[in-house]
């Protein structure tokens, strides 16, 4: 839900186990054809690079979009904070009045919480999420808000059961944020988690800043010149969200195509306007480009308009919103039903796909929805769907024993998704008729070798979701005394060693 966060995907890449190319020619083996396969979940394609070896088309797909491109380092995340203005009380009271309930808001793409601690006036819990640590960390202490770091990596279903659970909040609020969001995922998200009936979601975003005719003129000549390299989500915030897709029935703040109209005022000072122009992630997005859209002879033409710089003016920023609730009609069950027929087309067709795998990943399926997927798309007779998953790594007697008191310890703050995995997948319901590579119940045992320093394998462990929301909850799992005596037990933090990770595969073809 990644852009503005630590870079856990490029951790997982470089620690995780590559897939074994036997296993993928075993599974060649299984099916008479090898035209189509397809790799669900495919996070950083691994399995997917191993199935393209003996497969002539691989479609892969993922909810997950990558967005290191707007990642806010932490001098700029100090900087945003100091120079965004304050949202009004009164808009946090008009939305307030829409939503019969204030038990639980939700503050997506937070940032520095500054719509979080307005939204805590007004309900008794605010769970403020953002993919960006250094943005949190400037964040504004409130007791009612609970700052959560919601890295991409995480699940639609670790995030829904994180802010409580379907049908649970009755306020979201996504400030100045959701042009960056996948709104193909965001959407069902918040679809999910809102309470019904009554739950609202509110969107906002300002757009120009105004402050006198003299100085709104060069604001827009600065405008005009990072016009060049302004990104597609960026332009929707410049067309004030009149694009914006908004799928939700109208409350009477704004509708689709059609926002409403807000102002909001801070003091500024000459400084606090070069700080907030800085900000702006245009700026630093032409500056990698070796474009200055702050020239010298620009700040002097702004400094000469602004008069005293030790002046202070009123700046009146632009905004506008969107606010409405799920749509509950025969709309919602028709969209639902056909979604299903066009994955199915978007992968090939019925009875079209030779093979498909789900590597590490089932576990979070709905897999009654998901087994009708496979069973109409695979290719009949011979198709074959894969599953597997990884749940422990062999060392040596030493590091084995330390390591088992370590996972242990992570055991409360795993997802319960995560419990299949653990169970090596003896108890994921499997209805397809085995074809000698583990059955339901039975799955067959395998080993992923890989060379890894002890430094290696301490950023996987660092990267599990298990230790990030520990570590949310003010649980350190990788103390000092733990890495200590894990290092030790390894031999060095440079020592190369072989990891053998325990892996569970089930495959089988659809029972005719």
């Amino acid at each position: 839900m990644e852009g503005l966060f630590e870079k856990q995907a490029a951790i997982y890449l470089t620690a995780r186990p590559g897939y074994p190319r036997k296993w993928f020619s075993k599974l060649a083996a299984l099916s008479p054809h090898h035209y189509l396969a397809w790799d669900i979940g495919i996070g950083n394609v691994q399995a997917t690079i191993g199935v393209a070896e003996p497969y002539k088309q691989v479609n892969a797909g993922d909810l997950s979009e990558e967005q290191l491109k707007h990642a806010v380092p932490h001098a700029q995340a100090v900087v945003y904070s100091e120079a965004r203005p304050r949202y009004p009380s009164e808009w946090f009271s008009m939305l307030a009045a829409l939503t019969p309930q204030h038990s639980v808001a939700w503050d997506v793409g937070t940032g520095n919480g500054q719509a979080a601690i307005s939204v805590a006036e007004v309900y008794e819990k605010v769970i403020a999420t953002d993919i960006s640590d250094e943005q949190l960390k400037q964040a504004i202490p409130h007791p009612q808000v609970q700052y959560v770091h919601t890295p991409l990596e995480m699940s639609d279903d670790e995030l829904v059961s994180l802010i409580g659970g379907e049908n649970s909040v009755d306020l979201i609020t996504a400030a100045t944020a959701v042009q960056w969001f996948d709104l193909d995922r965001f959407y069902p998200i918040v679809k999910r988690v809102l309470r019904k009936p009554g739950g609202i979601i509110a969107v906002w975003c300002y757009g120009s800043v105004e402050f006198s005719p003299e100085i709104d003129a060069i604001l827009r000549r600065f405008s005009d010149l990072g016009k060049p390299f302004q990104s597609q989500s960026f332009k929707i915030a410049s067309q004030c969200y009149k694009t914006l897709p908004f799928p939700f029935e109208r409350v009477g703040v704004g509708c689709e195509g059609k926002p409403q109209e807000l102002d909001m005022h801070k003091e500024m000072s000459f400084q606090g306007l070069l700080k907030f122009l800085s900000s702006l992630p245009v700026v630093h997005i032409a500056k990698e480009q070796g474009v200055d859209l702050l020239p010298e002879e620009l700040l002097k033409d702004f400094e000469r308009a602004w008069g005293e710089p030790e002046s202070v003016r009123t700046a009146t920023y632009k905004t506008y919103m969107l606010a409405g609730k799920r749509l509950i009609s025969s709309i919602d069950h028709i969209i639902f039903n056909n979604f299903d027929d066009e994955i199915i087309s978007l992968i090939g067709g019925e009875n079209s796909v030779d093979l498909v795998t789900v590597a590490q990943a089932v576990h979070w399926f709905d897999l009654p929805k998901f087994y009708s997927l496979v069973s109409r798309l695979q290719r009949k007779p011979g198709g074959v769907l894969a599953v597997w998953c990884y749940n422990d790594a062999v060392v040596s007697p030493a590091f084995d024993s330390a390591f088992k008191r370590f996972h242990d310890s992570t055991l409360p703050f795993w997802h319960p998704n995560v419990q299949p995995i653990f169970e090596g997948y003896k108890r994921l319901p499997f209805p397809f008729e085995s074809v000698g590579l583990g059955s339901e119940g039975k799955p067959l045992e395998l080993d992923i070798p890989k060379e890894l320093s002890f430094d290696g394998f301490l950023k996987m462990i660092r990267s599990w979701s298990a230790v990030v929301t520990a570590k949310e909850q003010g649980v350190d799992l990788l103390s000092q005394s733990v890495v200590q005596e894990l290092e030790t037990v390894w031999g060095g933090s440079k020592l190369v060693r072989s990891v053998i990770y325990k892996a569970f595969m089930l495959a089988g073809k659809v029972k005719l």
